[in-house]
């Protein structure tokens, strides 16, 4: 999913077990270790003026909101509860920004010749 520069997005996760614990894990590069963002509504003390969760958790709704979306916030996040199997995985890429490097890259070595 590609994001542009400062826009604020939710990443969905519906569960419907009664009484879960979600977790929402963000993994910055594949393999590497997580981190956990929240645990059901509860925010990790270094993310709490960057994300949210919303939705209504009562019906199982733990949306995590991102605010105002940096090229650091790029990677995967991951939804896990505590009574569902499958984990929900999502991508998030800064819009554009591959693009922009190559051309500014390639402006540079035009410059050097």
């Amino acid at each position: 999913m590609f994001v542009k520069p400062g826009e604020s997005i939710v990443l969905k996760c519906n569960t419907t077990a009664d009484n879960s614990t979600d977790f929402w894990l963000y993994l910055t590069k594949k393999n590497s270790p997580h981190e956990t963002l929240t645990e059901g509504v509860d925010v990790n003390n270094h993310y709490k003026t960057r994300i949210q969760i919303t939705g209504n958790t009562r019906n199982g709704e733990y949306h995590l909101k991102i605010l105002n979306f940096t090229r650091q916030d790029e990677g995967i996040y991951r939804c896990i509860t505590d009574r569902e199997i499958m984990p929900v995985d999502v991508y998030l890429q800064m819009k554009g920004v591959f693009l922009r490097s190559l051309v500014f890259d390639i402006i540079n070595i035009i410059k050097c010749m």
